[in-house]
């Protein structure tokens, strides 16, 4: 089949034509697809921006709890050290005490035997 020159440039017109209309039309698409993916993308932007603002708020409040109970610790642990400097003071003054009261009980056995050999000298010597 012979094509004479007329109608090949009407042909490859047409093809020119359709592949303009395809490109045109492949364009707003592209373009209508990718200010979908656009908003879609900032949409989820938005939202890991808001969740990573929680775990941020999340992350200080245990921080400032972490220093609380830090501080909190390092006063147990002071006033553990003052009850121990207490305790031994205690300990101290009660070795202190049962020395004296040794003390005394020999004091007052002392005073006892005197006191009965004194009453035996005065039932003795009647």
């Amino acid at each position: 089949m012979y094509v004479n020159e007329t109608d090949l440039e009407a042909r490859f017109g047409n093809v020119e034509s359709l592949i303009q209309t395809g490109n045109a039309e492949m364009g707003r698409r592209v373009q209508s697809e990718s200010s979908e993916t656009r908003r879609h993308f900032d949409v989820v932007a938005e939202s890991l921006r808001d969740q990573i603002e929680i775990i941020a708020q999340g992350h200080n409040a245990l921080t400032e709890s972490m220093v609380d109970l830090k501080r909190g610790f390092e006063r147990l642990e002071a006033g553990q050290s003052r009850l121990e400097v207490l305790q031994l003071a205690l300990e101290s003054q009660q070795g202190q005490l049962e020395k004296s009261q040794k003390v005394l009980l020999g004091v007052v056995r002392l005073l006892a035997s005197e006191g009965e050999r004194s009453r035996m000298r005065r039932t003795c010597g009647t």
